[in-house]
């Protein structure tokens, strides 16, 4: 007999833990806004959110999320509705975010820099109950308001306090809102940057949400007296990522927005312990004029990310000590990993993924790609979105196999860390040969004089496409076309280094400091 066949013919019970299970268990039900619930419980009057000179207990935090979940269901906003808001930074804007997810409305926040056109397709696109704006933005809600659709000026004063009531009057009695059910349900539809295509909704879950803030937590080990400075725009991934997942272990929250000379101040005033900002934003903040003579020893934690030259990272190790990582992460997933002793060891190596998703490289056929190839990065697990709005073709593209094609190729090293090397679709085919842009463009900024590069491919008849780079040189550089071209010779494979070179005073960079490729080949001539 075999052992397979003693467990079968055993004479005692064997017992499976069969159902019927309720389709939504509470656990699996959480709202995102809950967490701020069971910290006003816990630690009431620990400060939970810092803006300006605007300051919030966690009892506070949850009574002025409870006032605006109120005020926007006597407006007519119910769960399910889309709520588009267009905001800049600010303490309001983290509480009306908490307040649609505790109504159960899916926020669909926009991205600042959009021009009313942008805005309008968008919105048509989204057909949501009410757009919420500020004063900054009235210009592009007057197009809006003449198209038919529903305006709400978002005050600027006290929190609370509106004289379009939306808010109720801080201080009214009212009982707690009783949040809607969370989980499965959309949070949140983030519009991708469109820098190489139309912008697709991500849509993100209350569960995706959580367990972008679980990632954060097995990664880096926040704590309740963690101060955690967010200055990119709330608009982006970058809310779940760094501003909930301080809320969700009972941090404090300081919002700014990016001041060479006032984010710095912020900082040393707050004592800031971590922070999250692109390397465009860490060279003015941490190494511009408005950092000198700041005490920000309080630091102990740097995410950046995006590309950054080996001259830059030695600076802020040089000053700050070694408290930076590189993470990775995509607005379709979330931030998966980046270790500080890799910063300087490595410029390409993001560390050992952490948290609770699974990374993979993955080849064309559908297999895993071993230690040290190159192929897709794949991911899979809790935090991945749902799905693409309205796009179903594209979320199966996306998101076939159950894996996420992230669209970035990596490979993974000997100790398991993850690399960067390219984005797939800025692979330029030249001769018979694929040229990573990603790869000429750091040939290019490491140099001595260099600021920025972008690097894409224009039609070419002898080679199909033609390596074509835009550079930006630093005050005083004297690099032509010429020396540059000769010095890149020296480093890169022939059928790497551009063809061409061209020289412009700046290159376009989107809120989370991408360059906007799609813009740049449009400008000088190149395949968008």
């Amino acid at each position: 007999m075999t052992a397979a066949e003693s467990v079968v013919t055993q004479s005692h019970r064997v017992r499976k833990c069969d159902g019927p299970w309720p389709e939504l268990s509470p656990a699996r039900d959480v709202n995102i806004a809950d967490v701020v619930t069971r910290a006003a419980r816990s630690r009431g009057d620990h400060q939970a959110l810092v803006y300006k000179e605007q300051r919030f207990t966690y009892r506070e935090l949850d009574a002025a999320i409870d006032r605006v979940a109120f005020g926007l269901r006597e407006m007519g906003v119910e769960e399910g509705h889309f709520v588009i808001t267009l905001a800049r930074n600010s303490a309001h804007l983290v509480v009306l975010y908490l307040a649609l997810a505790r109504l159960g409305a899916v926020n669909v926040p926009l991205n600042p820099m959009l021009t009313a056109t942008e805005v309008l397709e968008l919105v048509e696109r989204t057909q949501p109950v009410v757009i919420v704006h500020t004063a900054e933005f009235a210009d592009t809600a007057a197009v809006l308001d003449s198209a038919g659709h529903r305006i709400l000026d978002m005050p600027e004063g006290v929190v609370g306090v509106s004289a379009d009531h939306w808010f109720l009057a801080a201080g009214e009695a009212m009982a707690p809102f009783v949040a809607a059910p969370g989980g499965a349900r959309p949070a949140c539809v983030v519009f991708t940057s469109g820098s190489t295509s139309k912008p697709k909704g991500c849509i993100k879950t209350h569960a995706n949400f959580m367990w972008h803030s679980m990632n954060m937590h097995l990664g880096w080990k926040r704590s309740p007296n963690d101060i955690e400075y967010f200055c990119v725009p709330l608009s982006g991934i970058g809310f779940p990522n760094f501003a909930l997942s301080i809320l969700s272990v009972m941090g404090t929250l300081v919002v700014d927005r990016v001041s060479a000379d006032g984010s710095a101040a912020m900082m040393e005033r707050e004592r800031v312990t971590t922070t999250f900002m692109p390397a465009t934003a860490a060279e003015s903040i941490l190494l511009g004029s408005g950092a000198n003579g700041r005490d920000l020893s309080s630091l102990r934690l740097v995410h950046l990310s995006y590309r950054m030259t080996p001259d830059f990272r030695a600076a802020l190790v040089a000053r700050y000590g070694p408290i930076f990582n590189n993470g990775y992460g995509s607005t379709e997933g979330a931030v998966i990993c980046g270790t500080t002793d890799a910063f300087l060891s490595n410029a390409t190596s993001h560390g050992v993924p952490g948290g609770v998703d699974e990374v993979m490289i993955g080849n064309a056929d559908g297999t895993f790609a071993p230690a040290g190839e190159r192929g897709e990065i794949l991911v899979k697990g809790p935090s991945v979105m749902a799905g693409y709005l309205d796009d179903p073709e594209a979320t199966a593209e996306t998101l076939r196999g159950g894996w996420l094609h992230t669209g970035d190729i990596g490979h993974f090293d000997e100790r398991g860390e993850l690399h960067f090397d390219s984005r797939l679709k800025d692979l330029i085919k030249s001769g018979g040969y694929n040229v990573s842009s990603e790869e000429v463009e750091a040939a290019i900024v490491s140099l001595c004089g260099i600021t920025d590069a972008a690097v894409f491919g224009v039609a070419d008849s002898r080679w199909g496409e033609a390596v074509r780079a835009v550079v930006v040189l630093s005050p005083g550089a004297d690099w032509t076309e010429a020396t540059l071209s000769a010095e890149l010779r020296r480093t890169l494979a022939p059928f790497k280094c551009p063809k061409s070179i061209l020289f412009a005073d700046n290159l376009p960079r989107n809120p989370g400091g991408k360059l906007v490729k799609g813009a740049i080949a449009e400008m000088y001539g190149g395949l968008a």
